[in-house]
């Protein structure tokens, strides 16, 4: 039974008008709205349909997750709405929820990609880039994001996850694909971070599965994810977009910063990769870090 307050925030499939395919997962189907205007979230949106019936047990944990947004203040939800994918209504058809409905991805955060076949395809631009070589990126016709770049990219990601445990969420899956940037060869850059329909309210369950990325999994193991399993995987989101090299995409030696970062953020790193959940330093440490030594 949905509860009264939160009749707004759902909406009847029938009510989406004209839907354009934009991408298909192995998941879901997204399609641009261009007919769909929300009072409360200028710019253009997305539907996200999911592929099969889901279960009566998703739609009161995604609705919480929409209501959140109307919760923050004006500043929190400014950040939320710059530099995440939120959904912001939930979708029903019939009696059925079947999918959510989110902000468009800005076009700054796309890339045209040529495949082996020499065609071009229009391709989220996503982090893995950032923890490639210099040569893998000019191959891809993308120019290396500079090293204060990669920083200030590292803060951004600090300020969006600091936002999400201030408000009592667990973020969950944070790997090269789930957050996407854009870099000018100027020295602006900007990131933002997608899956937002599988994190978690503390104290509740996701209302889709938090997944582990082989690489990426915090050494304690388990399937519940918490905040202190999102702030190992940003110590590793921090050493990899940082070291630049071959294979440090993989890499969980915060050694391979040593001469990158200052001893202050080698410290930090250190206990934010550390086998002790307890350990690892919150979001604002970064945050302040990151201020010290960026412009």
């Amino acid at each position: 039974m949905m509860v009264s307050s939160r009749d707004h925030l759902v909406l009847t499939r029938d009510k989406i008008g004209t839907m354009e395919q934009l991408d298909r997962g192995g998941q879901a189907m997204v399609y641009a709205v261009p007919d769909l205007e929300l009072p409360d979230c200028p710019g253009p949106l997305v539907y996200k349909e999911y592929h099969r019936s889901l279960p009566d047990g998703f739609a009161e944990p995604m609705l919480a997750i929409v209501a959140l947004r109307e919760r923050l203040t004006p500043n929190q939800r400014q950040i939320l709405d710059d530099r995440t994918m939120w959904p912001v209504r939930l979708v029903r058809d019939d009696s059925r929820a079947c999918g959510i409905l989110m902000r468009r991805i800005p076009d700054r955060f796309f890339h045209p990609f040529r495949r082996f076949n020499g065609e071009i395809v229009r391709r989220p631009r996503d982090v893995q880039h950032l923890m490639a070589t210099p040569e893998d990126n000019l191959g891809s016709g993308i120019t290396p994001a500079r090293l204060g770049q990669r920083g200030a990219l590292c803060r951004e990601l600090a300020v969006v996850l600091g936002l999400l445990h201030g408000i009592g969420v667990v973020y969950g899956d944070l790997n090269q694909r789930n957050v996407l940037y854009w870099a000018d060869p100027g020295g602006g850059c900007g990131l933002v971070v997608v899956d937002c329909d599988a994190v978690r309210v503390t104290g509740s369950v996701s209302p889709l599965p938090q997944l582990h990325g082989a690489d990426w999994a915090q050494p304690e193991g388990g399937t519940v994810q918490s905040k202190a399993s999102d702030r190992y995987k940003y110590g590793l989101y921090v050493l990899r977009t940082l070291v630049g090299r071959d294979m440090g995409s993989v890499s969980r030696d915060p050694m391979d910063l040593q001469g990158t970062l200052n001893p202050t953020g080698l410290h930090l790193l250190r206990r934010a990769l550390s086998d002790q959940p307890t350990a690892r330093p919150p979001m604002h440490e970064w945050y302040r870090y990151w201020n010290s030594v960026l412009p």
